[in-house]
């Protein structure tokens, strides 16, 4: 990839943020490669802080796009708007609506979470032979996104994280990407994923695969630490980390 940008000089380039990590952590990158480049769309998964403001250091604006394979590209942010809300998957093009609902369906008031619902002509209208999927994957018209999101009082949407993947813990929810925002604020992290596992006591609990950037034999101790600096005790005191 970087040798690709150092050839062709770029203007803007679409990459997903595996792409992102091996670009900046490539042997041969060098920001110097990017001076063309106006701006990256990216898209696949949420947006993560810490790949914003690395490319923000060198110059170089992100804009988040949002689609699936049952309706490609139904919001994208703006690279005006972006520079104001760099973590916005934007508003929906022309002839999308897109809505935030609850577990029965119902709009939530602005700025609460829900499951991010589409209807649009380029919304698929079923999954072939398949009725019992179809019938779980819409609400009416509106497609079922499985992504857990927010509006602001602009309308723009902010993806929070997948549905299927909320930890339930002793009652309380707990978002993954909220714990794998947290982590990777801390300079011994490099990379980190959390999932839920099972539990005796709280029905889940919390588990972080993490990749350290320097050996620490003392690492978990120094994470707990600041993860009860950062997060309510439900959403650290039970993490594990690998």
């Amino acid at each position: 990839m970087n040798d690709m940008i150092a050839q062709y000089h770029p203007t803007f380039i679409i990459m997903i943020p595996t792409m992102y990590y091996s670009t900046l952590r490539a042997s041969n990158f060098n920001p110097e490669n990017f001076r063309a480049m106006d701006y990256i769309i990216q898209g696949g998964s949420q947006p993560l802080p810490s790949i914003q403001a690395a490319f923000k250091q060198y110059g170089i604006n992100i804009i988040n796009g949002y689609g699936l394979t049952e309706a490609p590209l139904v919001l994208v942010n703006t690279p005006e708007n972006s520079k104001r809300k760099p973590m916005s998957i934007g508003k929906a093009v022309m002839f999308v609506d897109a809505r935030i609902l609850d577990d029965n369906g119902e709009e939530v008031p602005t700025g609460e979470i829900g499951e991010l619902a589409i209807k649009a002509k380029n919304v698929t209208p079923g999954y072939w032979n398949k009725p019992a999927e179809t019938a779980k994957a819409f609400h009416g018209r509106y497609l079922l996104t499985g992504d857990l999101a927010k509006m602001d009082n602009d309308g723009d949407i902010f993806i929070i994280d997948r549905k299927k993947e909320l930890i339930i813990t002793g009652g309380e929810n707990v978002l993954p990407s909220e714990v794998e925002n947290a982590l990777a604020e801390h300079p011994l992290v490099d990379r980190c994923v959390v999932v839920g596992y099972d539990h005796p006591k709280y029905g889940e609990s919390i588990a972080a695969a993490i990749i350290l950037r320097e050996d620490e034999p003392h690492y978990a101790e120094i994470l707990n630490q600041h993860m009860r600096s950062r997060l309510a005790g439900y959403k650290s005191q039970e993490c594990m980390y690998q």
